[in-house]
């Protein structure tokens, strides 16, 4: 009992330091597949942690993704740089950097890890049955997507710091092992072609 009185009293005491971010989604995302001239991004979240943010290096709000949802947008091919946080707390997030082609689908999973959250690579490299199950995600979770002209809502939210983002997001990685950053790593053959 004492340690649900103590809940009660540290939620709001944390919540007070948080600036809220709206959550701007719709149901239902693009489909999950191959685009001539864009690669294509999935990024699931089977868990019920609240919602995440995803921006680019730039700053720019890619997407929200909530409990037990996916969300599929589309970015040009190259340098490829996204972090996923929740609300406006980066030194909770994670993000993924490498080289993504067009006519290809990367998948991306959130999870949970000590202190926050983890956004992972599904490549056949890093786990060959998370890879065949990748598809289960936009089958098993629910579609959203931004609204039409509502991301720029989440951008005045977060600030105009959002592109130092990164750097804090980026003290925290660079600390982990060699085998915890390839997951963050995604490489051109990573894509689904079919």
């Amino acid at each position: 009992m004492k340690r649900f009185a103590l809940t009660l009293v540290a939620v709001p005491i944390l919540l007070l330091g948080c600036k809220s971010v709206p959550y701007v989604t719709k149901d239902g995302a693009a489909p999950a597949s191959p685009a001539p001239d864009k690669a294509t991004i999935v990024v699931a979240q089977s868990y019920t942690y609240p919602q995440i943010n995803l921006i680019d290096a730039q700053g720019k709000v890619l997407g929200q993704v909530g409990p037990r949802q996916y969300t599929v947008f589309n970015v040009p091919a190259g340098e490829f740089k996204m972090a996923a946080f929740p609300g406006n707390k980066p030194d909770y997030g994670d993000r993924v950097a490498g080289t993504v082609e067009a006519n290809k689908v990367y998948y991306f999973v959130v999870a949970f890890r000590m202190g926050g959250i983890t956004l992972q690579t599904i490549t056949p490299r890093n786990d060959k049955e998370e890879w065949n199950n990748r598809k289960t995600y936009t089958r098993d979770l629910a579609p959203v997507s931004i609204e039409a002209g509502r991301a720029a809502e989440v951008e005045t939210a977060l600030g105009e710091d959002r592109g130092k983002f990164f750097g804090q997001i980026d003290s925290e990685v660079n600390g982990w092992t060699d085998e915890e950053k390839k997951n963050r790593r995604v490489e051109p053959g990573d894509g689904d072609g079919a």
